[in-house]
């Protein structure tokens, strides 16, 4: 059985960002360099340190924990300087008249070591599914869970799920008020929740598909104002939806509009750019081997997904 993610240092991500530094600009842009930490979580340390709102940061991804990864954000109104904190570096590099936001990248460089391999073998890659991995899912699913929970307007719920020590602090003086103690977590957080069960839904729909033998390329994250141009697809959708127990009329989020989720196109497939291999003996596990990959994504696919096809 292989080894992923051993160590942060197996799992190398270098974002490759849109936005170019000039000497002025309302935002500061910044290089963030983090190794076992999640972005929200770098974002989070930072804004403490700086005593900077969170909602003043941006960036185009949220990168692995289990990882060093680079890639660049962006703080409205920031200081022109560096921080260094435990395994988090920031290094400014200049400013800028726009944010960061999700999505604003080219790709992702990946160089990932898989270990404990009892033989070489020839890895060439074809047609790659784009399913949304563990990692948009969160431990046992619960980032989905969450994400239903927040569309049906279950609020109490959605909190119960996330156990979150401020908010309940929040709630034990403000008793019942669930949607005020929800607009205290960062926008970003609560729009990955929703991302996560629209993600959810997007895997079983594309995994139906396929296996009755569909030809797919792209297929819609579903949102309120979805247009199907095939209805088979509308029908398994609406099947999935069902038995979820969720409507359309659920995603539109009047409480919480900032988070109303929008229909985005997915490619079916995605292609490992410039994807290189190579053995090597691995030094964490006597005679087995190592295999180094080396390849580009483009935005919002999965390199975890990457490997365990090629696997």
């Amino acid at each position: 059985m292989y080894i992923l993610k051993e160590q942060p240092e197996d799992f190398i991500v270098k974002e490759q960002a849109l936005k170019v530094p000039k000497d002025q600009g309302t935002y500061a842009y910044y290089f963030l360099k983090k190794k076992n930490y999640t972005t929200l979580k770098a974002i989070q340390i930072i804004a403490n340190a700086w005593n900077i709102p969170q909602k003043y940061m941006g960036f185009a991804g949220n990168k692995d924990k289990i990882a060093v990864t680079e890639q660049m954000i962006s703080i409205k109104d920031g200081p022109s300087r560096n921080l260094e904190q435990k395994e988090i570096s920031l290094t400014f590099l200049g400013r800028g008249d726009e944010r960061i936001n999700l999505g604003d990248l080219q790709g992702n460089a990946f160089v990932i070591t898989v270990r404990n391999f009892e033989s070489k073998s020839d890895l060439h890659p074809a047609k790659l599914l784009n399913f949304f991995d563990e990692q948009r899912f969160g431990k046992d699913g619960n980032n989905s869970t969450i994400g239903k929970a927040l569309l049906k307007k279950q609020f109490k719920q959605a909190l119960e799920l996330m156990n979150n020590r401020s908010l309940n602090s929040y709630l034990e003086n403000h008793p019942n008020d669930y949607v005020g103690a929800l607009r205290l977590l960062p926008k970003k957080l609560l729009k990955l929740y929703v991302h996560s069960f629209q993600s959810y839904l997007w895997n079983t729909v594309v995994k139906t598909l396929l296996d009755q033998g569909a030809v797919l390329e792209k297929v819609p994250l579903y949102s309120f104002d979805t247009e199907f141009s095939e209805r088979n697809l509308e029908v398994i959708y609406e099947k999935l939806m069902a038995e979820e127990g969720v409507s359309p009329r659920d995603f539109i989020m009047t409480s919480l509009p900032d988070i109303t989720p929008s229909t985005v196109l997915r490619d079916v497939y995605m292609e490992a750019a410039g994807f290189s291999c190579s053995y090597a003996a691995d030094e964490l596990h006597e005679g087995r081997w190592k295999c180094v990959l080396a390849f580009i994504l483009p935005p919002g696919s999965y390199a975890t997904m990457v490997v365990k096809q090629l696997f």
